[in-house]
């Protein structure tokens, strides 16, 4: 209410992803790339900073280089740091222009190395000689969130000098570590344990039974006491994989999924198992 309504302008050649206008459409895409590959070779959101030295080149991007600063400033390393805004489209002529500045690159950004690959495309592109320092080559870990721990342990294995060590950054908890549960008064509770009840009067075993769970916090049904998640894959999947399991053994399957999960993903792999009568049980959990 109170909004002007748009009005809808037919473009087949420009929104029907059909062979008929796809050649077209990638050769607008790929020029729509290099427009924005040179916005982001020149915008000011990438930043320089230069601590007075070229021995090292340190290029970075999001939390990282937060953790960069850090180790930099407290330790005052003479290194050249490259702070990327963008990565795709990669900047490329940015990043060579900045490795062309320095004798030797650190790639320091978090889970997988994205900018790493790019900037060894790069120097391989132009037969640069110069180290690449990263995960690759495991100067940093691949795994785990980033701090300055971790930054400062992978930089110390390149400059000499002893970098100062940050215990209070240290993730070692005196604390007892405690599993994610079910929160008190989750109706979820009380539907594994009436299952559990009406399985241990049957008689059956639990050990022999498939619980397969779905995407949604009832997945925490796999947690003690209750222990019934055995696999956990995409929304659906607990009644996908499960028809497959009813197939291919001979044990019982039941599968959990939640009413939300179900409508959005549950109704067609359902529709297979009746079609194909496949011997499952099937929870759907009311989320309200």
């Amino acid at each position: 209410k109170g909004k002007e309504k748009g009005y809808f302008k037919k473009n087949p050649e420009q929104y029907v992803v059909m062979p008929t206008f796809s050649v077209k459409m990638r050769k607008k895409l790929m020029e729509k790339l290099d427009k924005i590959e040179e916005i982001a070779n020149n915008s000011p959101l990438n930043k320089i900073i230069n601590r007075g030295g070229k021995t090292l080149g340190i290029i970075t991007s999001g939390s990282s280089y937060n953790y960069v600063m850090d180790v930099v400033s407290e330790n005052n390393l003479k290194v050249k740091i490259l702070k990327l805004t963008f990565s795709y489209p990669f900047p490329d002529k940015l990043v060579l222009d900045f490795i062309n500045s320095v004798d030797n690159i650190l790639v320091a950004e978090e889970v997988e190395p994205v900018m790493e690959k790019e900037v060894l495309a790069i120097i391989g592109k132009y037969n640069i000689k110069k180290k690449i320092y990263g995960k690759l080559d495991g100067t940093l870990p691949r795994i785990y969130e980033y701090n300055p721990d971790i930054i400062s342990f992978g930089m110390a294995k390149i400059v000499d000098k002893e970098l100062i060590k940050r215990e209070k950054f240290s993730t070692k908890l005196s604390l007892p570590l405690r599993s994610a549960v079910l929160c008190p008064g989750c109706p979820h509770r009380a539907t594994y344990f009436a299952l559990k009840k009406a399985i241990k009067k049957l008689k059956l075993k639990e050990e022999e039974i498939i619980f397969s769970t779905d995407i949604g916090c009832y997945a925490l049904g796999l947690e003690p006491p209750y222990k019934m998640g055995d696999y956990c894959i995409s929304m659906g999947s607990s009644l996908g994989i499960g028809c497959g399991f009813s197939k291919a053994t001979n044990q019982k399957v039941i599968s959990f999924i939640g009413d939300s999960t179900f409508f959005h993903a549950g109704i067609p792999p359902l529709v297979n198992a009746v079609h194909n009568r496949d011997k499952i049980l099937l929870v759907i959990m009311d989320n309200r």
